[in-house]
């Protein structure tokens, strides 16, 4: 065989066991700089395609990160390969803290396509931008972007729209299993999502005491959104939705969630302005302080089914949604939670909610974002003495 036979041979041979696609390599990142890059952004500007960023435990801060800039404190940009960052030992052990000092995160990758970047396990905690006239998502940005976020906490970031994350332009970002708690913004508290004709999806994401002018969870602008099993609870808004603002976002998805204790001046569960067609299913709303459960003016639409709105400050079933009462499955009901001081939102066994307990035994299954957890009787706390007096003579 010739020289020139074996090397198309070898070559054969290494795609075959080795294919394309495969030689993506793993970066180690440690908070004390010896990993394999010294910080999270170098680790990011050497990688290549597919390539993955493995961090460590600690806290990477402002501070000793380094290359904090307009941008974030780590920012991927147009032509950067697609990465995936994520934590070795979940969100509780690993913090990006933007120390109030700049956004933590910046991102402007594949515009419609799902997964240009990836992020897995993080707490982000004390962004804020500082970009002149693009005061935008304190903790996260993204522009022109699809990245998928799982697993992740935000707290305590800030700005003047996506408190948290603010997502904008022929993007479809993705959040899984995600924490926003504590987050401040003039519109969307925790996330505010503008102008993209792809759908905008929360699923088992918990959205939690955030609070804003309008939309203290979450505020949707000419977007799509589907949420799935989402807990959406203690969010304020001064004006307009205390838990979800929808202006313009045909058509949308709320399906097993759960609004507990939102306020807001109107719609303190969902408020709706005009052109957006939400669609509610198998979802609590209760609780609402102030604002009733769902504010919905003539020029938009929204249509529950099998699903519970109760003791909400303001109305439950009132104004336009008013005739959907007892149709479709939908009723008015104490969900009865097992235990709202520990905030889990489990329903008890003999919740209305719970699977077979519908009140008029339509079929609707379970109602809300949680299961059963606990038995059919509460359980009153006792001191010992009361207790000790139940047996005594």
């Amino acid at each position: 065989m010739t020289r020139t036979g074996v090397t198309v041979s070898l070559l054969a041979v290494l795609f075959f066991v080795f294919p394309s696609g495969s030689l993506s390599r793993t970066w180690h990142v440690t908070a004390d700089g010896t990993g394999d890059a010294p910080t999270i952004q170098a680790a990011v500007d050497s990688a290549g395609m597919n390539d993955t960023l493995l961090v460590g435990p600690g806290t990477y801060s402002w501070s000793n990160q380094g290359t904090g800039d307009e941008y974030g404190m780590i920012h991927v940009m147009r032509g950067a390969p697609a990465l995936t960052i994520a934590s070795e030992m979940g969100a509780g052990m690993t913090i990006l803290d933007g120390e109030e000092q700049g956004r933590i995160f910046f991102y402007q990758g594949y515009t419609g396509t799902l997964g240009g970047l990836t992020i897995d396990g993080f707490t982000f905690t004390r962004g804020i931008p500082t970009q002149v006239d693009n005061l935008v998502g304190g903790a996260f940005t993204a522009h022109l972007s699809s990245p998928i976020l799982r697993n992740c906490v935000f707290t305590s970031n800030t700005a003047d729209q996506g408190g948290a994350c603010w997502f904008g332009g022929q993007g479809r970002p993705e959040f899984v299993n995600c924490l926003f708690e504590n987050n401040t913004a003039v519109y969307g508290g925790a996330v505010f999502a503008v102008n993209t004709p792809f759908t905008v999806s929360l699923s088992g994401c918990v959205l939690q005491s955030n609070g804003a002018t309008r939309g203290g969870g979450f505020y949707g602008y000419n977007v799509p959104l589907v949420a799935e099993n989402c807990i959406i609870i203690g969010n304020y808004g001064s004006s307009d939705g205390g838990g979800m603002f929808l202006n313009r976002c045909y058509p949308s998805t709320v399906s097993r969630c759960t609004f507990y204790q939102n306020e807001a001046s109107s719609g303190g569960g969902i408020s709706l302005l005009a052109g957006t067609n939400l669609t509610v299913d198998h979802t609590i709303i209760t609780a609402c302080i102030n604002g009733g459960a769902a504010a919905v003016p003539e020029t938009a639409m929204l249509t529950f089914t099998c699903s519970d709105l109760f003791g909400n400050v303001g109305g439950d079933w009132a104004g336009p949604i008013a005739g959907q009462y007892g149709a479709n499955g939908n009723f008015s009901a104490d969900p009865l939670f097992c235990g709202v001081s520990r905030l889990d939102l489990l329903l008890r066994a003999d919740s209305p909610c719970a699977p077979g307990n519908h009140p008029a035994g339509a079929g609707c299954a379970l109602v809300g974002a949680r299961p059963v957890g606990c038995g059919g009787v509460p359980i009153e706390e006792r001191s010992w003495g009361a207790i000790k007096a139940m047996f005594a003579e």
